[in-house]
């Protein structure tokens, strides 16, 4: 490999894991839209209510923005997202023991 020539193999592997960790049985997650331009709806059917710890991280698996959020319903509500430059990130989400990862597009 070198320099400028990106690792594909790695970024699909970093990028093609969904879920990790000790995941609840009654935990599902739908992410929309996706592709999203500013803002993101997460939907965590099973999850309990309180703070979720929210990550984007890029292809090489750099933390590139986070924060907490709030979650109302099961649902947490992302935005502020415009400063993320387009393309493909690891939207990770944490809360008590469970870490859920799913694969999102900045358009």
């Amino acid at each position: 490999m070198g320099y400028g020539i990106p690792d594909f193999i790695m970024a699909h592997n970093a990028l093609s894991v969904l879920v990790t960790d000790e995941i609840h049985e009654t935990t599902a997650l739908s992410v929309v839209p996706n592709p999203f331009s500013d803002r993101l709806l997460v939907d965590l059917l099973g999850a309990p209510e309180g703070l979720v710890s929210v990550s984007f991280l890029d292809v090489q698996g750099r933390v590139v923005h986070s924060n907490a959020a709030r979650a109302a319903g099961g649902k947490v509500n992302l935005s502020g997202l415009q400063d993320l430059f387009p393309g493909v990130y690891l939207l990770r989400l944490q809360y008590g023991d469970v870490v859920l990862h799913h694969r999102v597009v900045k358009q």
